[in-house]
């Protein structure tokens, strides 16, 4: 007996699947209070995205002049950048030191992103082969990461010191690994997994799940670690392009692994999303390289070419992001999608 779809319009033959095309009785009005919260818990991380601008700004002109950063140890990357150096300042590279925010701004997105998933949207209806939608949390652990690493370049910048540097040179690993480490987990499922098929015949659907749910685990887990292992590399003075720079390659590899193993499936993605991120690496790698070497440098001036660097890149995880939670199989969502037609799983005679 094999398991075979069936497409029918007639929802009167359904027998025990006829509750599952019941129909709220106030869609619109749930659907008008599922986006009044969605824009409650949006302009609530705006506020917390511009409160947080203004006590930096408030603490950069309260304690101006003050010398506050004169006895800490100086940053492993001291000297590197254009920017002057105002030594007596709380922010001492002011440039480098606001384009951070644009990291924290891509970290509140996508927090914004996992909170809806989590709590507001109802999942077993919008069932995708998609792990950012299926598991909210890795979302939000992406966020958090981004958020680290906002609050760890801009201490860097700020303050030229030593723990600024750990926490920069770290968080940059952890913002990069995450897609990677996506990737892996992906290309893991797919080679045990048929996505078109474990979501629809439901004796098999508990399996995937628990094989799913250890994979993401393992992930979130290994992540961890891999956090912990980077910050101790900051005590040996490695050079963070030797690890940068392979994570950067295992992305751009494993990304189109991906979507190679999702077409097989009639998978698809937004590539626009993709190509949007490598342009703007790309942009920011040049401008990095011609501000470090001092190839293009006015170190008074307002616009610095790192801080281009900074916004570039967080442009760049934002799309690689939204890229990779773009993946639609729209043979899986069909299934789900009562609305317009029914597939069901019968029992070939």
């Amino acid at each position: 007996m094999e398991p075979v779809l069936i497409r029918h319009r007639d929802s009167s033959i359904l027998g025990d699947a006829a509750p599952v095309l019941e129909k709220s009785k106030r869609p619109h009005i749930e659907r008008f209070v599922t986006q009044v919260k969605q824009i409650v818990i949006a302009v609530a991380l705006f506020v917390l995205w511009c409160s947080t601008i203004l006590a930096v700004s408030w603490l950069s002109n309260r304690y101006a002049g003050q010398h506050v950063w004169s006895d800490v140890d100086k940053s492993g990357d001291d000297q590197f950048w254009c920017e002057n150096d105002y030594s007596s300042m709380l922010i001492r590279e002011p440039s480098n030191s606001w384009s951070d925010f644009s990291f924290l701004a891509v970290g509140l997105t996508i927090l914004f992103v996992g909170i809806s998933d989590m709590f507001l949207m109802n999942r077993n209806n919008n069932k995708s082969h998609n792990l950012f939608i299926e598991y909210p949390s890795l979302s939000i652990i992406n966020a958090l990461a981004n958020i680290f690493h906002a609050f760890g370049t801009f201490s860097n910048h700020s303050c030229r010191c030593w723990t600024g540097y750990q926490m920069d040179v770290t968080g940059m690993y952890l913002v990069i690994l995450f897609p990677l480490g996506y990737n892996l987990i992906h290309n893991y499922l797919h080679s045990y997994h048929h996505p078109n098929h474990l979501l629809l015949i439901q004796h098999n659907d508990n399996k995937y799940k628990m094989n799913v749910n250890m994979a993401v685990t393992a992930m979130c887990a290994l992540y961890l670690c891999a956090g912990f292992l980077f910050f101790l590399t900051t005590y040996t003075h490695v050079d963070p392009g030797l690890i940068v720079v392979p994570l950067v390659i295992g992305i751009l590899v494993s990304t189109l692994k991906v979507r190679a193993n999702s077409q097989k499936f009639q998978g698809k993605f937004h590539t626009s999303l993709f190509t949007t991120a490598v342009v703007c690496l790309g942009v920011g790698y040049v401008c990095w390289l011609l501000d470090r070497h001092r190839v293009v440098c006015f170190p008074h001036s307002v616009f610095q070419l790192h801080a281009v660097w900074h916004i570039a890149t967080a442009i760049s995880l934002l799309c690689i992001y939204l890229y990779q939670r773009s993946e639609n199989h729209p043979t899986v969502k069909a299934v789900f999608d009562v609305s317009t037609y029914v597939h069901i799983v019968v029992e070939k005679q």
